[in-house]
């Protein structure tokens, strides 16, 4: 059994597809290794629409701003990366992704997985939902961390405003 068919086989984003569908999706996949600090894609340097699932390593995804470069995101192994230029969101984005150790990733090309359309459509539909899902869940994981984080300044705010009402 192939490596990118094993990996394939346990992610989310082919929860939905049978063993058959997940063979004939892994032979679109291809398999990169990348050195620490090496990067993955970069804007202006490497447009790319590929989906990236990490097999080993971290992962960083930075964006570019007026502010200065800002860390997004780690991707740990199982995660998805570059979703939105995959689905056809922005082609020119400001975000690079980048190795932050050895690090193995599986990518698959926007143009490869739409030539499916017309021959798997369910296959198709399956990933589909697969990311959606997987969005939903980052959504959700942020929203969690973001919740937290308010109760806690929430929290400090409060107990700052008492201390100084005492004093």
């Amino acid at each position: 059994m192939s490596i990118i068919f094993s990996a394939l086989r346990k992610a989310d984003l082919t929860a939905d597809l049978s063993d058959g569908e997940i063979a004939l999706l892994a032979t679109l996949f291809e398999l990169h290794s990348y050195t620490a600090g090496a990067f993955i894609s970069r804007p202006v340097v490497s447009e790319t629409d590929s989906l990236y699932l990490l097999l080993e390593g971290h992962l960083e995804i930075t964006v570019q701003s007026i502010e200065g470069q800002l860390d997004i995101h780690l991707i740990k192994p199982g995660d998805l990366a570059n979703i939105i230029a995959f689905v056809g969101g922005a082609n020119h984005t400001s975000t690079q992704l980048c190795a932050l150790e050895s690090s193995r990733v599986m990518s698959l090309s926007r143009r490869c997985f739409e030539g499916l359309a017309c021959t798997h459509p369910t296959l198709v539909y399956g990933v589909q939902r697969g990311i959606a899902r997987y969005v939903h869940n980052v959504m959700r994981s942020m929203n969690f961390e973001l919740n937290s984080l308010s109760h806690q300044v929430s929290g400090i705010a409060s107990a700052t405003f008492l201390e100084g009402s005492l004093a």
